[in-house]
């Protein structure tokens, strides 16, 4: 059996679906990194040192006053320093740049900067607490993600179009939903809990290999692994009259 750091091949681990709750134990946790160690590996490659130093966590909570969530710690001391994988589109905040706002504290910001992903202060100490997603108007606030390791394995396959690593990769926008429907009907769903994001509803599709996002049932992008898959999305394409605004193939 392939050990964490790899999803392909490893049916325990990043193509199975794990526990949505926020509230579960330290082996619910080693679930949701086992999933994003073979994630970051899979499809971001060799990046820096993916570690955070506990210094760095002791003085982030020292500023705020108050101790960070179990799992918001092991993600920045397991893999804080990816941020090839962390910052291809939005930003997760490093320790020093955490901060409080709203009555949550700030985790991560849009690339626009006009959301934020906070946890509510009342669930800090929370070992995996659920995430919200904050706007400029308050009115809009509502949940993003059941817990932050849902959320972090979510961040990682929103951000497999934009990667660094040389991977297939295409990009279309339909006419009317039907279209992407008609393509996405043949693949099954990514086996991860549903999740708010600032452009809804937005579905992930695809297997190991493969990973298929569609917004708001129009703009559907397409990343793989392997040529195989990319194929059969692109003619899957073809027969439901997709025209792709871009096609990119490794070499």
């Amino acid at each position: 059996r392939a050990q964490c750091g790899s999803s392909r091949g490893y049916e325990g681990c990043c193509m199975t679906r794990i526990e949505d709750s926020a509230s579960g134990g330290s082996s619910a946790r080693e679930a949701k990194w086992c999933r994003v160690a073979g994630l970051l590996s899979d499809w971001y490659g060799d990046g820096a040192a993916p570690t955070t130093k506990p210094g760095e966590l002791d003085r982030a909570e020292a500023q705020l006053g108050f101790a960070l969530p179990a799992a918001l710690r092991e993600l920045h001391e397991r893999f804080g320093q990816r941020t090839d994988a962390w910052n291809v589109q939005d930003v997760l905040y490093a320790p020093h740049e955490l901060c409080v706002d709203q009555g949550h504290l700030v985790i991560a910001c849009e690339n626009q900067g006009v959301h934020r992903w906070a946890i509510p202060l009342a669930a800090v100490h929370d070992p995996d607490p659920a995430v919200v997603l904050l706007a400029d108007d308050e009115r809009n606030l509502r949940q993003a993600a059941p817990s932050i390791g849902n959320l972090a394995i979510w961040w990682l396959l929103l951000g497999v179009k934009n990667s660094p690593r040389t991977l297939f990769r295409a990009y279309g926008v339909a006419a009317q939903e039907s279209v992407c429907s008609a393509i996405v009907e043949h693949l099954p769903r990514l086996p991860v809990p549903d999740i708010s994001w600032y452009s809804e509803p937005v579905r992930l599709y695809g297997d190991a290999d493969l990973v298929v996002e569609t917004q708001e049932g129009l703009c559907l992008w397409a990343t793989a692994l392997d040529v195989r898959p990319f194929e059969r999305v692109l003619e899957l394409a073809k027969a439901a009259g997709l025209e792709w605004e871009l096609v990119e193939r490794p070499g």
